[in-house]
């Protein structure tokens, strides 16, 4: 008897959960399609004070001859620059992620 009672109490639960469950919305696919925009570095040795602090330094296995430097400055916009390490310098373009 306690079996029974336990099943139907067990099947009684997935059924209401599976009522429960709603579809959530559909996320909206980002509007900017194509290259991330660049902006260019006045040489290979300076990064433009106007670019803000360093806030990150990132490395890609896979890429282990170059190193990321990431800047964001005052309005929270962040470049990243990359660090060449065979050549010992920074490359001409910076990678730009605006904020809105």
């Amino acid at each position: 008897m306690r079996c029974g009672l336990v099943r139907r109490l067990t099947v009684l639960a997935f059924l209401t959960a599976s009522w429960s469950c709603t579809r959530l919305p559909e996320v909206e696919a980002a509007r900017h399609t194509g290259p991330m925009p660049t902006e260019a570095l006045p040489d290979s040795v300076t990064v433009p004070s106007a670019w803000g602090s360093l806030v990150s330094v990132t490395i890609n296995p896979d890429y282990a001859d170059v190193t990321y430097l990431w800047y964001q400055d005052a309005q929270g916009n962040v470049r990243i620059v990359v660090f060449d390490n065979r050549k010992r310098e920074l490359t001409r373009k910076a990678f730009l992620i605006a904020r809105r």
